[in-house]
């Protein structure tokens, strides 16, 4: 076979873009063989990069290619996307036996302040915050999993961790919901309260759920203090459960 170009010269190859032979002049990379005319074509956008062919996959994730003219070669392919999301999955369910992290240290710090004021500003909405049961089990969930991305999913993180970690969120959500109830429950609270006093026998119980609710129709220190005493009850027993649980359950 002949170039395409240089009718006297023998091909080296062909280009995997226009199935055209080149020879050692026309060519702008190898592996796959890409001509000098297909590569400025790609540079300017006008065609696609050539999908690598499967023998080549590990080749191209460990070493990029670049081209002549400057292209990546890294092709963005469906399969590449896939590796990369299997690769954090194996991280995350590693078949080897990982040591169990139980030190309690500064790694904690970051998600229990995110997701704990995350959680803290939704448990503070009237009526949404009494699903607390609901958020603060996935606001730990998430903590846990940030905790094992910081370390590269290289350690388990223990029961011990696990349950502080949970203490922690549900403290910084009781506290943080607290003063958004006291912005927001005069505001929005009376406009729900008749709803609940109606399904509640005024009794100290059905007083709990409206005040857990935020729909108090008027905030005094007697409701900010139930308030503070059922949150910061509730809110940190169930970080400790989830918390214990999800280090278990995510081994």
């Amino acid at each position: 076979m002949k170039c395409f170009i240089h009718r006297k010269k023998d091909a080296i190859g062909i280009c995997s873009v226009c199935f055209k032979g080149v020879c050692e002049k026309c060519i702008a990379q190898t592996e796959p063989i890409i001509c000098k005319s297909c590569a400025e074509k790609i540079k300017k956008g006008e065609i696609e990069y050539p999908v690598k062919p499967s023998y080549q996959y590990d080749r191209y994730e460990k070493e990029p290619i670049e081209m002549k003219v400057g292209i990546s070669a890294k092709p963005r392919t469906k399969a590449s996307k896939i590796g990369r999301v299997k690769n954090i999955w194996d991280k995350m369910h590693a078949h080897q036996p990982l040591h169990i992290d139980n030190r309690i240290s500064f790694d904690i710090v970051t998600p229990v302040a995110l997701f704990g004021m995350i959680t803290g500003i939704l448990m503070g909405i009237p009526l949404l915050s009494i699903l607390f049961f609901i958020f603060i089990p996935i606001a730990v969930l998430l903590s846990i999993i940030y905790i094992r991305m910081e370390n590269d999913y290289k350690e388990w993180v223990g029961e011990k961790k696990g349950m502080v970690t949970g203490l922690l969120v549900g403290i910084v959500t009781a506290l943080v919901s607290l003063v958004i109830f006291i912005a927001m429950a005069s505001y929005l609270g009376p406009m729900l309260a008749p709803f609940f006093q109606s399904i509640s026998d005024g009794s100290l119980v059905g007083q709990m759920i409206i005040t857990l609710a935020s729909s108090n129709a008027v905030v005094t220190f007697g409701i900010i203090k139930l308030r503070f005493i059922l949150t910061f009850t509730l809110y940190p027993i169930f970080g400790i459960l989830s918390g214990y649980y999800f280090a278990r359950k995510l081994r």
